[in-house]
């Protein structure tokens, strides 16, 4: 017994395994508890003469008994993926999410993706195929980040809109790591964005807008409202009224909302 006792001590003070350290640690805490419950009623019945041999009898029951308490009471501390993003979003010089290793949205820095016009709300809570499309190879990264701790990516993927229609856009993925170097989420940057090209590209040659007009069509995909593309595009309310009027009478929408339906229709 106590050769074990001692065992235990020299890993927590030796190792260089942070979790292995904690576990025999806590195993030697419940030792030394254990021996207290045991020695002094020993002691006791040792002093006033009783039979103490069930108390040896049974100290390698005890000794197991002790070890299974520590293992289930054990749980290591732990950093919160929140903590460690507390102070950092307003570091992030662009728009980023953080994901679960369970592949759940948790936090967004911005009150909204400009790229493709998701906000907390969309998101947070969701599956991460929400935004990606091409969930495949986003997968195949992570888990290369989750194996290697020196590993980050940086890909081209295929990312959803929120009024449905795709984009290919360049992201980071790098992984946040608890103090035993597990993965305890993913943090992905848009460090750069197409600007829905091909979907405009298409809607331009098929519906025969001009190249002003397939312009604030890409505006009006992403929520803008008319004053906001005017500030945008430097141009009059009035020049860009005329324009979205355009539009719509050429997709045969009447508003904004119903544009968004008619290119979440096509680009299915």
């Amino acid at each position: 017994m106590l050769a074990l006792v001692a065992t235990l001590f020299m890993i927590s003070q030796r190792t260089k395994n942070y979790r292995v350290q904690k576990l025999a640690h806590a195993i030697l805490v419940n030792f030394i508890w254990g021996g207290i419950f045991v020695i002094v009623p020993y002691s006791i019945l040792s002093w006033f003469k009783y039979p103490t041999e069930i108390f040896l009898a049974y100290a390698g029951n005890l000794a197991m008994f002790l070890i299974v308490i520590a293992i289930q009471k054990y749980h290591p501390e732990k950093l919160s993926a929140r903590s460690l993003l507390s102070n950092r979003s307003s570091f992030l010089p662009t728009e980023a999410l953080m994901i679960t290793p369970d592949k759940k949205i948790l936090w967004l820095n911005k009150s909204k993706i400009s790229f493709n016009g998701f906000t907390p709300k969309d998101l947070v809570g969701a599956g991460y195929e929400k935004v990606f499309a091409n969930i495949v190879m986003v997968d195949q990264e992570m888990d290369k980040i989750r194996r290697d701790a020196n590993y980050s990516s940086s890909l081209e993927a295929e990312c959803n809109t929120s009024h449905g229609t795709k984009m290919s856009l360049r992201i980071s993925i790098s992984g946040l790591r608890n103090e035993f170097n597990d993965v305890i989420a993913y943090l992905v940057v848009y460090n750069g964005h197409g600007d829905n090209a091909d979907f405009l590209d298409h809607l331009q040659t098929s519906y025969e807008l001009s190249n002003r007009e397939k312009e604030i069509a890409g505006l009006l995909l992403d929520q803008y409202s008319n004053s906001q593309i005017s500030d945008r595009l430097f141009i009059s309310l009035n020049t860009i009224k005329t324009h979205t009027r355009n539009i719509y009478q050429k997709t045969n929408t009447a508003n904004p909302r119903e544009f968004r339906d008619f290119c979440r229709t096509i680009a299915k």
